[in-house]
């Protein structure tokens, strides 16, 4: 159910970076969301030999039951995601979730339909512990190889204006290319943009 999800979303979330950042991303008023995308084709991952990492989908979801992380992991690979799971040994320090499917919410929402050659990628997670280093660099590029590994050679993203850690993310390191800019509203479970108003169900 995705009011579970968005309540365990926001726990997560506040444990991880503050009950200010949660209440943030449960209710806004014409925040703007900058969608971006990128060329990765020439993409080529930081060198770190002692990270692992793991693809989980639906296939494989199963394995991950009973991790702190599996939640939140479960719910977006049942519907059609597949999540980079990077591991230095047992500790697991961050990941990252892209989809190829159009039907996923938030592309219908930009507006955007992807062709084969594309993905969406979305939530890059990095815990606190880590933020600073080269984790975040070596787990976007890891995911970058991966997917032109599969035949993609363009992603889809999107950043908050207001998030300037994020937005100095996708400007100088990822350099990706601006797309569009909409205008976006929440409370809790009911999202509205310039065109259309969505239940976040």
């Amino acid at each position: 159910m995705k009011l579970v999800h968005l309540l365990r979303k926001a726990l997560f979330r506040s444990r991880m970076d503050g009950m200010r950042d949660m209440l943030r991303e449960l209710v806004y008023v014409n925040r703007t969301m900058v969608v971006i995308e990128k060329d990765i084709r020439e993409s080529r991952p930081a060198p770190e030999s002692e990270i692992r990492f793991v693809v989980v989908d639906n296939s494989n979801l199963k394995e991950y039951d009973g991790k702190s992380e599996w939640r939140i992991v479960s719910h977006y690979c049942s519907r059609g995601a597949r999540c980079v799971m990077a591991y230095r040994e047992n500790s697991l320090l961050g990941y990252q979730f892209y989809t190829r499917e159009n039907s996923f919410r938030d592309l219908l929402k930009m507006g955007i339909s992807m062709g084969k050659d594309e993905a969406y990628l979305f939530d890059l997670f990095v815990f606190p512990e880590h933020r600073g280093t080269d984790v975040p660099r070596i787990i976007t590029g890891w995911t970058f190889n991966h997917l032109v590994s599969e035949g993609i050679s363009k992603i889809y993203g999107f950043y908050y204006s207001d998030n300037i850690r994020s937005l100095w993310w996708h400007r100088a390191v990822l350099k990706c290319k601006e797309l569009k800019r909409i205008r976006v509203n929440r409370i809790f479970m009911l999202e509205w943009t310039d065109s259309r108003t969505v239940a976040n169900l």
